[in-house]
């Protein structure tokens, strides 16, 4: 190990348009100066790509790693923890008066609160500006589905094309991995390389494959929570509303989650 302190490790995500927040460990970064690509005339900017910067000591980019594993499994049991959730307010708002905002479902969290709005104004065709939620409302039906198509395009952006997994070391590129939705990968290793080295990009290309599974897996369990929520409604069109209004349910959720589990590290637990 180097006596000049190491650069923190980092997951950045380079591409178009953010992830959800279900993966936001990974941050945004614009596209690098150098090009070293697989094929003439393929430009990195064109491409998402899922880029992880370790530290030079072996044993600390180990541990980046295993923290970076974590952070996607925690996303994956957050998204069965908003299943549940869902399940929940869905029960209960089906044995209330119609969008009861003093329904037992209303005082689970500002997630059914808005979610109640939003069906609202679906069953209505008005904003429920006047729905007795308050500040439990954030967006409207409108800025919501604007949202879900963001999300939406970001989906078809990932896995209707190849993405690009890199390794770094301190900065330094050591491989990059093209890997297609079917799992067909191709990889490019700049010089030389230990095995430990080549054991170190086996998993960040883990964590990458399994970060977009997560994201693909988001969209699959809003559909699936748009149909139990469809059940709550009856006028025409319902169907395609409810899907963005599950997403938005869904998300509220996560970042529920996540805030709820940096509230118990921040305080040592």
């Amino acid at each position: 190990m180097s006596d000049h302190q190491a650069s923190p490790p980092s997951f950045e995500f380079q591409a178009s348009v953010a992830l959800a927040g279900v993966l936001d460990f990974w941050s945004a970064a614009p596209p690098l100066a150098e090009a070293v690509s697989f094929e003439a005339g393929s430009a990195v900017e064109d491409m998402p790509v899922w880029r992880v910067d370790l530290p030079g000591d072996l044993g600390a980019a180990s541990a980046a790693l295993a923290t970076g594993e974590s952070q996607v499994e925690a996303a994956q049991r957050a998204l069965d923890a908003a299943v549940e959730r869902l399940q929940t307010f869905v029960s209960a708002q089906a044995a209330a008066p119609s969008f009861d905002a003093s329904s037992p479902a209303a005082a689970l969290g500002a997630p059914e609160a808005e979610a109640l709005a939003l069906l609202n104004e679906i069953q209505t065709g008005a904003p429920a500006v006047s729905f007795g939620l308050g500040e439990k409302i954030v967006a409207g039906l409108d800025t919501v589905t604007r949202q879900f198509q963001e999300f939406v395009d970001a989906l078809l952006r990932n896995v209707g094309s190849y993405a690009w997994v890199e390794t770094r070391i301190e900065g330094r590129l050591v491989c990059r991995t093209s890997i297609g939705w079917s799992g067909d990968a191709k990889h490019l290793w700049l010089g030389p390389v230990e095995a430990q080295v080549r054991a170190l990009h086996q998993r960040a290309l883990s964590i990458a494959i399994e970060s977009r599974n997560t994201f693909v897996r988001t969209f699959i369990v809003s559909a699936q929570s748009a149909a139990k929520l469809v059940t709550l409604l009856s006028v025409p069109g319902g169907a395609i509303l409810a899907l963005p209004t599950a997403w938005r349910y869904i998300s509220q959720v996560l970042a529920e989650i996540k805030a709820h589990s940096y509230e118990e590290t921040s305080h040592g637990k």
